[in-house]
């Protein structure tokens, strides 16, 4: 067994120092900064409340559902979000304001990096990135990319493709995708811009998928 593992080592070493970010093709300088105006469209402007149906599906074991309740204020990019049972038991709650106070947590939500890993994917879905756009172009796939540095010196892509979807990656310091999120489909795109089903993906060994579809969205900012 131990002639195994540093072969293995060296191909998982080799996997790391090979990976790098997709290429962007640079567009026309002048068609950029609306494009790049376009890329940040698609998060949800304002005070706004909320409420999915949420199918997770974890690296091993059924199926699960729950509700999902958020408030978020792209203004102060802070929420407070609520995540229940069907039943209506409170499983996880929590305030974000650029710091994490958690209010409940029951298990297995309550280990450690839980809180913060779900607060990540919580800015991924709803908030437009912090970080100027770093590059602007094509992808491969020919789809629009804006890229954004992020604050763990990782890199978050936008894109934008033909049909009116989107999708955003999220890449490691390594330049590993670590996340992905989309509509789920092109019909899920709402007249408003809002999209009533999403897939979260974490890819890997030990990742997961969160389906996400929307039961109701307030427009808190339209109710003052």
């Amino acid at each position: 067994m131990r002639r195994l593992r540093t072969p293995l080592l060296l191909i998982a070493l080799l996997a790391v120092a090979c990976a790098h970010l997709p290429e962007i093709r640079q567009a026309d300088p002048n068609s950029t900064r609306q494009r790049v105006t376009d890329c940040t469209a698609i998060f949800a402007r304002g005070d706004w409340q909320f409420t999915h149906a949420i199918e997770i599906f974890p690296p091993a074991g059924s199926r699960q559902t729950m509700l999902g309740i958020i408030q978020i204020s792209s203004h102060t990019r802070t929420f407070h979000c609520v995540m229940l049972t069907i039943e209506g038991l409170v499983l996880f709650e929590a305030d974000y304001d650029g710091t994490i106070t958690i209010q409940r947590a029951i298990a297995p939500l309550d280990k450690p990096g839980v809180a913060e890993g779900m607060v990540r994917d919580i800015l991924l879905i709803f908030f437009a990135p912090e970080q100027p756009c770093l590059a602007a172009g094509y992808a491969e796939d020919g789809s629009w990319t804006c890229r954004y540095p992020d604050a763990d010196r990782g890199h978050e892509d936008i894109r934008l493709h033909t049909d009116g979807t989107w999708q955003i990656r999220r890449y490691s310091p390594g330049h590993k995708l670590v996340r992905t999120v989309a509509p789920m489909a092109q019909t899920d795109i709402r007249p408003d811009g809002l999209s009533s089903r999403l897939e979260l993906v974490a890819p890997g060994l030990a990742g997961y998928r969160l389906q996400m579809s929307l039961l109701e969205a307030i427009d808190r900012d339209e109710n003052r």
